[in-house]
């Protein structure tokens, strides 16, 4: 008997990557990135009539909030537009499965320290173009349920970090530095920016399989952060790869490392995936560093 279908818009990343693991077991994943034109509808509807998925998860986005401002017209044809198209497909098609939309804790803007924990019920505060289209996105779901046939769910992800992330966000970049100055590849020397902020970091592996759960649930309408709860400054992420490694290094602050508009505390509530799917964050975060030290030929670097 044959396995029914997921598919996975913007599947190729970090993120895809990982969620396919998840979900192969039990389905025929196809997961596609940018020779699918998901501001397209009529190409969309192709893709759909072809694959016939009981699954649609949306990770097609731009990744962070500079490249949303750097790219503002890709910006909304892909996280506005996009998600436009894509409802518009699924109803044409008769799609009759679980739609996943993948939104960001961005959209909870910056928050005041009495804010945190945040949870799904605080005020929206939209201030960058990312946020805004993130927020657009959930809003064309939401507009979307009452009239539609199948399931349509939204999920808020604070930092998640893992195997197969891009050495563009910190704590993959100190990991990949950090292994490349144990290997005799680098000089000692690690440029950083802001080590005092501190995230909700969460590895990947638990991420994909909250989204399992809220795709195989019953809601339709739903809006679920996913989180860890946990509070952790970014220098305590370095500090725990350097011991890892046991690796001296000279820290050096880079302006060019710290983010715009940053945000010095986030830390969010999981309380309510936790109460309606069972889920909660398992991997503490030192067995995820040790996976992303670990991740490839330089695993020596990990020291034992």
């Amino acid at each position: 008997m044959s396995k029914l279908k997921a598919l996975i818009f913007g599947g190729r990343g970090f993120v895809g990557q990982h969620l396919e693991l998840q979900l192969r077991d039990r389905y025929d994943v196809v997961a596609v990135g940018r020779e699918v034109d998901i501001g397209c509808k009529s190409k969309l509807k192709e893709c759909l009539k072809i694959i016939e998925p009981s699954l649609v998860v949306n990770l097609a986005s731009l990744t962070t909030v500079a490249e949303a401002k750097a790219n503002p017209v890709e910006t909304v044809n892909t996280m506005v537009t996009g998600v436009s198209s894509i409802l518009a497909a699924l109803s044409d098609t008769n799609f009759r499965g679980s739609y996943l939309q993948v939104s960001s804790s961005e959209v909870y803007g910056r928050l005041s320290q009495n804010a945190l924990p945040v949870n799904e019920d605080a005020e929206i505060r939209l201030d960058n173009l990312y946020s805004f289209a993130k927020y657009s996105g959930e809003a064309l779901c939401q507009a979307a349920v009452p009239s539609s046939d199948f399931q349509i769910n939204i999920v808020r992800p604070f930092t998640h970090i893992g195997r197969g992330q891009s050495n563009r966000f910190a704590v993959a970049y100190f990991a990949d530095k950090i292994k490349e100055i144990a290997n005799g590849r680098s000089p000692p020397v690690i440029n950083v920016g802001n080590l005092e902020a501190s995230r909700d970091f969460t590895d990947v592996r638990d991420v994909v399989v909250a989204y399992d759960r809220i795709l195989h649930s019953k809601h339709t309408g739903k809006v679920y952060n996913v989180c860890s709860g946990r509070e952790m400054k970014v220098r305590e992420a370095l500090n725990i790869l350097l011991t890892l490694a046991q690796c001296s290094v000279e820290i050096v602050e880079d302006d060019s490392r710290v983010r715009d508009q940053l945000q010095d505390r986030i830390v969010g509530d999981f309380y309510k995936i936790k109460k309606e799917l069972g889920w909660y964050a398992k991997y503490d975060l030192k067995s995820t560093l040790i996976e992303m030290m670990r991740s490839n030929r330089d695993a020596s670097a990990v020291k034992s």
